[in-house]
């Protein structure tokens, strides 16, 4: 299960694999591999085995992924304003972007950055 969530990544184009000629970079790029582990969820009809990458996890020189990025603004509303609007109608809606995370694109020279093994 886990082998088969791994492989739906590259399927569906979160994830590329990395030529051979490309896995030491000549460039100085830094190269960084995010550990991971999967979640296991036998109550789940549909995912059941979801991958979590740890970004905050040091490496030898005690320097984690989410220590070296640059955090920009919250991009989520406000909860208080999204509960006092959502009370305000007679009939609320809300929705569930599927897998949201695995959704952002990531510039080409920061994917080195971004590896996982």
């Amino acid at each position: 299960m886990y082998r088969e969530a791994i492989n739906k990544y590259v399927e569906n184009g979160v994830a590329e694999e990395v030529p051979s000629d490309e896995v030491t970079p000549t460039d100085g790029r830094p190269v960084f591999y995010l550990p991971h582990h999967a979640i296991i969820r036998e109550d789940k009809q549909t995912t059941k085995t979801r991958i979590v990458f740890h970004a905050s996890a040091k490496d030898s020189n005690g320097v984690s992924l989410n220590s070296c990025l640059e955090p920009g603004p919250a991009l989520q509303p406000d909860l208080v304003g999204i509960l006092l609007r959502f009370r305000k109608n007679f009939v609320g809606i809300m929705g569930d972007i599927e897998k949201m995370f695995l959704q952002i694109r990531l510039q080409q020279e920061d994917r080195d950055s971004h590896r996982y093994l």
